[in-house]
Order: C-alpha cells, then sequence, then structure tokens
C-alpha cells in the first residue's frame, strides 16, 4: 500500500470560472434524511425560530421568489397535509430558460442572530409536485448570493411528489446581516411547481459557559450522517465515541482503520509516519499530533477499513466525506486522496482537501494514462476553521464539495480514474521548503467519516 507517487506537476488546467458562480443553485449536493426534525432551542429560551412565517399559517408575508426564466408565484396552499404543518406556500412558474431562481424567507434580526463560532440548524420541508428530478437548495444569502454567515448549504432532487426534509446543521463562521435570508435555490428553468413548508433557522444548543462552542457529542457543530442518499448507499462511518490512547492506533481499532506503517518516508521524504506516535482519539475526535521528535518529523495516514472492498481496501466510485479542522503549521499538508489499488499512478488520483497547512487547500484530478495532466480547483480556504469536504467519483465525473458547495467537477470521461481506488487521509510533511522547522507542533483533527458506495 506504500504510495510512490510522483510530485505534481505544476501546470494546472483553466479553473471553472462559471461553475465557482453558479454551482450552488445548479448541483445537487444530496442532504441526509434526518431521523428527527425537532427543534433545537438554547438553554433557557423557549424559541430562537428565525423565520418570520415559518409556514404560511395566514398569508405569504416575509416570502418573495424571481427567477431568470420568468415569474415565480408565491401563493398560500391551505391543504398541503404535510408531517409538521397543514399550510404551505406553493412556488410555481410558467416555464422558460434561464440560469438562476430563488425564493425567500424573511429572517427576525438576522444581523444580531448568527454569532461566530455559534451552532445553527436550518431545514425545509419540500415537494415537487411535478416530480422532475431537478435540483432544490437551502442556503443563507440575500438575493444577489451575498450577505452569508456560512457557506453550509443542503441541496437534492426528488423524483416523486411526496415530502421531503432538506435539513442542514453548521457553524457560523461570519456575522449575518440586515438582508440575510433563508434562500431556496429553485431549479433554473423549465416549469416549476414546488410546495414547502416548516422553515426554520435556529440556534442549537451549546455546552454551558463555552461562549458559543459546541457540546463534546459534536465537536465541529455539524453531527454526522445518518444514512443513504439519492444515489449513494452509506457504506462507513464513523464519528469517534471510542477512545484510543497514543500508542494504540490502529490496533485498538484494527477493524475499521489501518494506518501507513510505523517507520515509512513520506512524499518528500522528511517526513517519516509515525501512526504510533502521531494518531489518538478522544472527545469525539480523531487527533494527528504532527511535530518533530529525536530529529525525525512525525506524521501518519489513516485509511478507513470499507465493508465490501476489494483486497486493497478499494471501491470503483464512490463519495467520501470528512468533518476537519487543522493547526496553521508550516512545513506540514494534507493530501487526502483515492489512490489506485493497483499502486499505479497511470490510473490517475483524486485528491481533496490538498494543501499546506499554512496556506488554502483545492482539489487535484490527476488524469487516468497521463497522472502529469491535472484538473486543479482552488477553494480560497484556509484549513484552521471547521470544514466539510466531499468527493464524489462517477464514471462521468468528479464532484469536489466544500460545505456543501460544488467549488469544481470533472466531466471528461476520457480522463476521469476508472479502477478501484482506496481513500487514504495523508498527512505528510510540505512538498517544497525543506523539512518542517523542529519548534513547529500541531493538531490535525477530524469529526466524522462517512463513506458511500454508489447506486448503479
Amino acid at each position: 500500500m506504500r504510495l510512490p507517487r510522483a510530485l505534481r506537476s505544476l501546470a494546472t488546467a483553466p479553473l471553472l470560472a462559471a461553475l465557482l458562480a453558479t454551482a450552488a443553485l445548479q448541483t445537487a449536493t444530496p442532504a441526509a434524511t434526518l431521523a428527527s426534525d425537532d427543534l433545537i432551542t438554547v438553554a433557557g429560551e423557549t424559541s430562537n425560530e428565525a423565520v418570520t412565517n415559518t409556514s404560511a399559517a395566514v398569508s405569504t408575508t416575509g416570502w418573495s421568489a424571481a427567477s431568470g426564466a420568468g415569474t415565480v408565484t408565491v401563493a398560500r396552499d391551505a391543504d398541503v397535509n404535510s408531517p409538521g404543518s397543514d399550510t404551505g406556500f406553493r412556488l410555481t412558474r410558467a416555464g422558460g430558460t434561464g440560469t438562476w431562481g430563488y425564493a425567500l424567507a424573511t429572517l427576525r434580526d438576522p444581523a444580531t442572530f448568527f454569532q461566530v463560532g455559534q451552532s445553527y440548524k436550518m431545514q425545509l420541508r419540500v415537494r415537487d409536485n411535478r416530480a422532475s428530478a431537478q435540483s432544490i437548495g437551502i442556503l443563507l444569502a440575500n438575493h444577489q448570493y451575498g450577505s452569508r454567515p456560512t457557506v453550509a448549504s443542503a441541496y437534492d432532487k426528488y423524483a416523486d411528489n411526496t415530502w421531503h426534509l432538506l435539513s442542514r446543521t453548521f457553524v457560523a463562521d461570519k456575522a449575518g446581516a440586515a438582508d440575510t435570508k433563508l434562500y431556496i435555490a429553485l431549479p433554473t428553468s423549465g416549469a416549476l411547481d414546488v410546495t414547502v413548508t416548516d422553515a426554520s433557522v435556529t440556534a442549537v444548543a451549546t455546552s454551558p459557559g463555552t461562549g458559543g462552542t459546541p457540546t463534546a457529542a459534536a465537536p465541529s457543530g455539524e453531527p454526522m450522517p445518518v444514512g443513504n442518499l439519492t444515489g449513494w448507499n452509506q457504506v462507513f462511518t464513523d464519528d469517534f465515541t471510542t477512545p484510543v490512547p497514543l500508542g494504540s492506533f490502529p490496533s485498538a481499532v484494527s477493524t475499521k482503520w489501518g494506518a501507513y506503517s510505523n517507520g515509512w518516508k513520506d512524499t518528500s521524504g522528511n517526513g517519516t509516519y509515525m501512526p504510533s506516535k502521531v494518531i489518538s482519539v478522544d472527545n469525539g475526535m480523531m487527533n494527528m499530533n504532527l511535530r518533530t521528535e529525536n530529529g525525525q518529523s512525525l506524521v501518519a495516514a489513516p485509511y478507513p477499513r470499507i465493508p465490501g472492498a476489494t483486497s486493497a481496501n478499494g471501491m470503483k466510485y464512490g463519495k467520501y466525506s470528512v468533518r476537519f479542522r487543522a493547526d496553521n503549521l508550516p512545513g506540514y499538508k494534507v493530501a487526502w486522496l483515492l489512490w489506485p489499488d493497483s499502486d499505479s499512478w497511470s490510473q490517475g488520483e483524486i485528491d481533496f482537501p490538498e494543501g499546506n497547512l499554512n496556506s488554502k487547500m483545492a482539489g487535484y484530478m490527476h488524469f487516468k494514462g497521463d497522472p502529469t495532466q491535472q484538473h486543479v480547483f482552488e477553494t480560497g480556504v484556509g484549513f484552521t476553521n471547521w470544514h466539510t469536504a466531499s468527493l464524489e467519483w462517477t464514471p462521468t465525473s468528479v464532484n469536489f464539495i466544500l460545505d456543501g458547495d460544488v467549488i469544481g467537477r470533472s466531466t471528461n470521461p476520457a480522463v476521469i480514474p476508472s479502477d478501484p481506488m482506496h481513500w487514504v487521509l495523508q498527512t505528510e510533511t510540505a512538498l517544497v521548503g525543506g523539512a518542517p522547522s523542529i519548534t513547529t507542533r500541531g493538531n490535525v483533527q477530524v469529526d466524522w467519516v462517512a463513506v458511500y458506495s454508489r447506486v448503479a
């Protein structure tokens, strides 16, 4: 399983600038189906609902809609028969072609409601009356896609006309603005007939006296997704509830995890993989403590043992999600990757997130047949805050998703890897600049991982 990876070509394929501007509106990032949609309130409050009109109980006041394909009508539906409410909002459009569409729900005092570091939950019940299987999503923004306290979002497609729940828990990384609203991303073109209700944005309960720090049960403020998604069957999860002391990884959890062996050199040759000295599990997180000890820069590369995988622990296509953060550590990097089971780089490679831990993360897809050629998708986002990164690998596309938003997509089947690959959280020293300073020491933390097989 040793990875004889060559240094990457610094030449990059052109970025898909248009995709970055429109991906959140046009791409379905499936949202986990929740077992319960009960609202969580902050201790001492009886209600902290920010949406001023959740279900059109009396009128459609506080709601508006528009699209580039034509007028979107917002009407009150007095008999929606949803699991939560009897009334709702019916959004309709005759047809047309466009590149954007939305409905907006007014929030109560958004400029003060959203506090940096506080956890929140947004949700919406959706029924696609036409069963159109077009993408619908929720996020927080104004009508110009600005004033966003988070980039988190939830998207799905519905090929039936029954009720579904879109839901996303997140930590605000920016303050809200006076015009921040619950933004419902609508199908951009064609006829539209969608009913929505039970719109909600609430603060999630936090530990007393922690100033908004999420509880130990969800260290990052975003719970691990549980259950299958549209097009994907969940085959592996770990939210790290079983403590593993330093020195016992991976042996203490060998049925779920493996790691590059102690003593292997990393890609640059300046680091030494040493999971027994680097990896521990405590407080609901996997922790990798990167440092120099006795002249060795200690790093680690854990990998999940996926049920039903190949003998090399791989799958042919899949979805891989991880919730993570890292300290600012010059000289260290992550290259969390899908690597060929054959150990032959000629079959391609997919990396996300990848980047130096004192810089920004990006996504890479190395071409099968010629892996020195690659698609590169920059995020402009660093590692020090909590983020969720997902890779969706299919025969026809590779989607790179950060905090619910697609930041890049490769769509040429001729260059997309098509042989079984295994997922490794490869954490190592930087490829250039020499060995890290002996004074550099810090942590890479993982709150949870989730792996899905593709539904054929």
